[in-house]
C-alpha cells in the first residue's frame, strides 16, 4: 500500500472529550482513531457505548460496552462469545487484520481489499479475547499505522423484565408507558438473603416525577441470574386479594418508593414510602405476608404517627441489632435519624429517636448494618448524598460502637461509592447491604443511571413528559470489603472502615449459600 491508495486524512478534526492540544503523542492517535473508525452493533440498542482510549505502548483501545440484555423481548442475555459487531471506516482510512495473530484459523493478512477486511471483522463472533487490528491513514503524504485493540465488555444490570412478561404486569414493561421495549428501570433496591436464595425488592422506575406505584420481587440462587416473581405491592388498586378495597390507605394510591424489609417470627414485613394524590405528604407504609415473594397485605396504619413522625418523611430501612436483638428503623432526609421499633414492627418505642450530625451531607436513603471484627462490634450508617437525578448522587457512611446513645457516638468516615464518568455510570446511590449468611462476604445493591448517549431519556407517555436522569435508574450489585486493623489498633479504638466500592462494568461472581 502507498499514499496514493488513500485520500489525505483531514487535519484537526475536533473530537469530543479528548482535550487535544497539538499534534503528536497519544492524544493525536486517539483523535485519529475516533475520527476514522467506528464500531456499532447489529442488534438495536445492544451496544451502549464505543469509547476510544489510550492503551499504552502506542496502542489505542476501542472499548465496546454491551447491554446486559441482547433481546428485551425474550430476556436473552448478551454473550461476549457470541456478539455481532459492524466495523465502519472513513474514506481516508483502511484496516489491516491478521486472523492468525488473533487466534483464528486463517493465516492470511487481508489488506488488498478493504471490503474483505471489514467482512472478515464483521464475521467475528467471539470477543472473549481482544481483537488486534492496525488502522492506517495517509497523513501529510506518509502512511501512519496505529495499533488498535478492540475489547468488548457487558454492563451488568440484571434486574429487568422482558417485554412480553412486562406487558402482563399491569402496564410495567409495556411500550405504552415510556417507549421502551421491556422494562429495565428499577431503583432503591432492598436486597435480602432468606432460605438459600437472594431477593431484591426495588422501586419501579421509568416514570416521570417518580410516579411508580408497584413493587416487584426478584429472586436469585446465586446473585447473578434474577427472576421476576411479579408485583407484590400495587398501590394503583390497593388490594392484592381481590376484595376491591380502596380504603386501606386512603388517598395513598399514587406512589410506592424505597422498599425496606424485615423478617421476624415467620412474618415478612415490606416497608415503603410514597405520597398521597391530594397533598403529596410523604408517608411510610407497611405490607405483611406469611411468605417472602407474595401475598403481602397492606396495613391500615397510615405511617408511624408516634413521637417520631416517620409519616412525614421517606426511605424506611429496618435493622435488627445482632448483638442486642433490638429492631430499629431509620428514615428521612436530614439529619440522620433512627428509632427502636416496637414488637408490632409498625410503631416506634416512645423516647428512642436518635439524631446524629455525623451523616455529613445526607439527603436520603439511610441504611444500617453491623459487623463483628476481632470480637468488637461496629455499626455502620450508610446514606445517599445529593439529588437522585444528579450524576454526583453517591454514598457515604458513619460508624459507631453502639446503636444506643444521643447521636454523638457516630463518626463520619467518608464516601464509599461514587460515579465513574469514564464508564458512563452515574448517580450511584440509594442502596442496601447484604452479608451472605455464614460468611464474611458483603455486597451492596444500589442504583445508577447511564449517560444519555448510552441510555437515552424516553418520554412517559402517560403524562407526556421526558424522563429525568433520576427516572431511568437501574439496579447494580457490587462486592465490597473492609480494612483490617490489627489487635493494637483495635485496642486503641480503630475500627474497620469500608474500602471504596469499585464501579465496574462487570457484575459479581456467582455465590450460593445453604439455608
Amino acid at each position: 500500500m502507498s499514499t496514493a491508495d488513500l485520500p489525505q486524512y483531514p487535519e484537526r478534526r475536533m473530537v469530543r472529550g479528548n482535550g487535544i492540544h497539538g499534534d503528536g503523542g497519544p492524544y493525536e492517535r486517539l483523535r485519529i482513531v475516533e475520527d476514522s473508525l467506528s464500531i456499532t452493533g447489529t442488534i438495536d440498542g445492544q451496544v451502549l457505548a464505543s469509547r476510544v482510549r489510550n492503551a499504552g505502548d502506542s496502542n489505542v483501545a476501542i472499548d465496546v460496552t454491551l447491554d446486559y440484555w441482547s433481546d428485551p423481548h425474550t430476556g436473552e442475555q448478551s454473550n461476549v462469545a457470541n456478539v455481532a459487531l459492524e466495523y465502519h471506516t472513513q474514506p481516508w482510512a483502511t484496516i489491516e487484520y491478521d486472523a492468525a495473530s488473533n487466534g483464528y484459523e486463517s493465516s492470511e493478512t487481508v489488506q488488498s481489499s478493504q471490503s474483505a477486511v471489514l467482512a472478515q471483522l464483521n464475521a467475528i463472533r467471539d470477543y472473549r479475547n481482544p481483537i488486534n487490528i492496525t488502522l492506517i491513514i495517509n497523513k501529510d503524504d506518509e502512511l501512519v499505522r496505529i495499533p488498535v485493540i478492540v475489547r468488548v465488555a457487558i454492563l451488568d444490570t440484571p434486574v429487568r423484565i422482558s417485554g412480553n412478561r412486562g406487558a402482563e404486569q399491569r402496564g410495567v414493561g409495556a411500550t405504552t408507558s415510556t417507549g421502551e421495549i421491556g422494562w429495565r428501570y428499577f431503583a432503591d433496591p432492598q436486597i435480602v438473603a432468606y432460605g438459600g436464595k437472594y431477593y431484591i425488592f426495588p422501586t419501579t422506575d421509568g416514570y416521570a416525577d417518580w410516579g411508580g406505584w408497584q413493587i416487584h420481587c426478584f429472586a436469585s440462587d446465586d446473585l447473578v441470574t434474577w427472576e421476576d416473581r411479579g408485583v407484590v405491592v400495587d398501590l394503583k388498586d390497593q388490594h392484592l386479594d381481590g376484595s376491591g378495597r380502596t380504603d386501606i390507605l386512603p388517598d395513598r394510591t399514587s406512589c410506592a418508593w424505597a422498599p425496606g424489609f424485615a423478617i421476624r417470627d415467620g412474618k415478612f414485613y415490606l416497608y415503603f414510602s410514597g405520597h398521597g394524590r391530594a397533598d403529596r405528604t410523604n408517608q411510610t407504609n407497611v405490607a405483611i405476608s406469611d411468605r417472602i415473594d407474595g401475598g403481602y397485605e397492606l396495613q391500615p396504619l397510615a405511617g408511624f404517627n408516634h413521637d417520631g413522625v416517620v409519616a412525614g418523611d421517606i426511605d424506611p430501612a429496618v435493622f435488627e441489632d445482632p448483638r442486642t436483638g433490638k429492631w430499629w428503623i431509620t428514615w428521612g432526609q436530614s439529619p440522620g435519624m433512627y428509632a427502636e421499633l416496637a414488637d408490632d414492627m409498625m410503631s416506634i418505642v416512645p423516647g428512642t429517636i436518635v439524631e446524629t450530625d455525623a451523616t455529613r451531607g445526607i439527603r436520603e436513603g439511610s441504611y444500617l448494618h453491623a459487623r463483628c471484627y476481632k470480637g468488637v462490634w461496629t455499626y455502620y450508617y450508610t446514606y445517599s448524598i445529593d439529588d437522585t437525578s444528579s450524576e454526583w448522587y453517591r454514598i457515604a457512611y458513619a460508624t459507631a460502637p453502639s446503636m444506643e446513645g444521643d447521636g454523638s457516638q457516630w463518626t463520619y468516615r467518608g464516601e464509599m461509592l461514587v460515579q465513574d464518568a469514564s464508564k458512563g455510570i452515574r448517580g450511584t446511590g440509594h442502596h442496601s447491604i447484604l452479608q451472605v449468611p455464614g460468611t464474611d462476604d458483603w455486597y451492596i445493591a444500589y442504583h445508577c443511571f447511564l449517560d444519555d448517549a448510552m441510555r437515552p431519556r424516553g418520554v412517559d407517555a402517560r403524562v407526556g413528559k421526558q424522563l429525568m436522569n433520576g427516572n431511568k435508574r437501574e439496579v447494580r450489585i457490587a462486592k465490597f470489603t473492609y480494612t483490617h486493623p490489627d489487635d493494637a489498633a483495635i485496642a486503641a479504638g480503630e475500627v474497620p472502615l469500608i474500602n471504596a466500592v469499585p464501579v465496574t462494568l462487570a457484575g459479581v461472581r456467582a455465590q450460593r449459600y445453604e439455608a
